[in-house]
């Protein structure tokens, strides 16, 4: 969880386009994380558990973009074996929100897949008492 609660600092993704350019730091910070803090920039997180930090899209105009949107991280396992596990949720009420589900689903899958192996990769870098 020590590289999931690191999204508060920086989104860990395409830094060129999520981050303005800035590089995400590559070591981390104990950070304790709590509901109702920000996470990369635009999400706002509503649940926490000692695997899980689940949030929602809460930066107005990227709400107005790409609706209510919900993530969550989860870790699995013990020890030096673990995996982390990503899920997002994106309304599709209407034509237009079905349209929009398809076109970020795919978008996302390229922004996430990076985000996901920065952190497994920088994990598997931290000595294990850091983590």
């Amino acid at each position: 969880m020590l590289w999931v609660k690191q999204l508060r600092r920086a989104p860990y993704s395409y830094d060129w386009i999520d981050n303005l350019g800035r590089p995400s730091p590559s070591t981390p910070i104990p950070i304790e994380l709590q509901v109702g803090e920000r996470i990369m920039y635009i999400f706002t997180v509503s649940s926490l558990g000692p695997t899980h930090v689940e949030a929602y899209m809460s930066h107005p105009l990227a709400t107005a973009a790409f609706g209510k949107v919900r993530i969550r991280y989860d870790v699995r396992g013990h020890g030096k074996v673990s995996s982390l596990h990503y899920t997002m949720w994106i309304p599709a009420a209407t034509i237009v929100g079905k349209l929009r589900r398809y076109l970020l689903a795919w978008a996302d899958l390229v922004m996430a897949r990076k985000q996901l192996f920065t952190l497994t990769r920088y994990a598997e870098q931290t000595p294990h008492r850091r983590r």
